[in-house]
This record gives C-alpha cells, sequence and structure tokens, in this order.
C-alpha cells in the first residue's frame, strides 16, 4: 500500500493581456499496480463511529506532492492542477490545499475518473469558487468509490458523460446494493 501519487511539474511563460505570467501545470497519475491498489485502502484508521473527512489515503499523498511542490510555485503564477483516477483524486484535494497558500483565483483543476475524496459536510464549505471540475463517467466504478454511503463525495463540481446507460444502469444499482453492507 503506497501513500504516494506520481507527478509531473512543467512551467511556461504566457502573456495575459499583454502582461507575461507564468502557469504552472501538474499533472497526477497512478504509476504502478500498488498505487492502483492502494485506493482501496483510503481511510486506513477509519472506525464505524466515526465519520471520514477525507480519503485519507488520497489525502496522505495530496500532501506529499504539495510539500513537494509548493515552494517550486510562486503564489501569483497560474496554476492548472489535472489527475487521472488516483491522480484525479489527489488533484482534487490539491486544490483545497493549493487554495491555502496561492491565489484561489489563479488555481484550476480539472479531474478525469476521480474516487470521492472529501465529506459531503466539509466540502459545501469549500465548493463554491473552487476552480475544481471533475470529469465523472458514469460506467466507471472507480468514480463511486469509496462509496457515498460513507459521506464522501469529490471537491467542487461534477461533470458527468454517460457513454452506455445500460451498463452505468447496472453499476449504480450494484453499487446501492454493496452500499447496505457500510
Amino acid at each position: 500500500i503506497s501513500h504516494t501519487c506520481n507527478y509531473l511539474l512543467l512551467k511556461k511563460k504566457l502573456n495575459v493581456l499583454n502582461e507575461e505570467k507564468e502557469l504552472y501545470l501538474l499533472i497526477l497519475n497512478t504509476s504502478v499496480n500498488n498505487d492502483w491498489y492502494s485506493n482501496f485502502n483510503f481511510a486506513p484508521s477509519f472506525t464505524k463511529n466515526e465519520k471520514l473527512s477525507f480519503s485519507e489515503n488520497f489525502l496522505y499523498a495530496s500532501e506529499d506532492v504539495y510539500l513537494n511542490t509548493k515552494n517550486l510555485i510562486p503564489q501569483d503564477s497560474l496554476l492548472l492542477i489535472t489527475g487521472f483516477s488516483r491522480g484525479g483524486a489527489c488533484a482534487n484535494l490539491l486544490g483545497l490545499l493549493f487554495r491555502a497558500s496561492h491565489k484561489i483565483a489563479n488555481t484550476y483543476v480539472y479531474t478525469f475518473a476521480s474516487p470521492n475524496t472529501i465529506n459531503k459536510e466539509l466540502s459545501a464549505s469549500f465548493d463554491e469558487n473552487t476552480n475544481v471540475f471533475n470529469i465523472v463517467n458514469k460506467s466507471d466504478v472507480i468514480t463511486y468509490i469509496p462509496f457515498s454511503s460513507l459521506g464522501l463525495k469529490r471537491l467542487g463540481t461534477d461533470i458527468y458523460v454517460d457513454f452506455d446507460k445500460t451498463i452505468s444502469s447496472k453499476i449504480s444499482s450494484t453499487i446501492s446494493k454493496v452500499s447496505l453492507f457500510l
């Protein structure tokens, strides 16, 4: 089990409205089988008597990336964070972490196939003006974990695509049945 996420940080100078700005692009992804397996160890300290605030494993991996990159990215620069699957979950929470140290208006997050990352009630206090957008395929089972019945969702705005309504209907039905046991 791993509390890490692969990432790549890129920098480019841009001319924005006749002003030179630096754009930093932070790309996160899943690298090896151990990372993928770690998606299911989302809350190692969880007990049924507690409410989860975050999917801990994704938060730990996000904190690792944040601590390794925050001093490399000037606070007034444009920051674009993106990730897929586990990298999407980490990107989702990195939006929250960078929100605390960088200009919110200059930070944008786009995730693809991100698992759920944050408690629904806690998310409500951050969702407004987060510039976090999650592209979610309803037929992708990874986007349902950890289950929403545990009180978790993704930070920001979900944008749903549904390429196969038959499959997404079956997945949704199965997830609902499994959630009854949690």
